[in-house]
């Protein structure tokens, strides 16, 4: 079994400590962005009655580019459900 053990000088405590807290303070920032925009969706949502779940899953295919993808998957789920009926 591999020694865990972290032998650090005093330079690379520091750095260690620094990672830590950026760490800390950009993934409560990102936890912050996620909630703003969770609210916004359900805001949006029964402003315009569409589901905040749907809303985020459009936001998410739009920002990876996958429109085709999930077209296609779409169209293979209703070829499936029609060879069934």
């Amino acid at each position: 079994m591999p020694d865990l053990s972290l032998n650090l000088d005093a330079e690379g405590k520091h750095r260690l400590k620094q990672f830590m807290e950026s760490a800390m303070r950009q993934l409560r920032e990102a936890e912050d962005i996620r909630e703003s925009l969770k609210d916004l969706s359900k805001k949006v949502g029964e402003e315009l009655d569409i589901k905040p779940a749907q809303l985020m899953k459009a936001a998410k295919v739009n920002y990876k580019d996958k429109r085709e993808e999930e077209r296609e998957t779409a169209n293979l789920i209703d070829e499936i459900i029609e060879a069934t009926q």
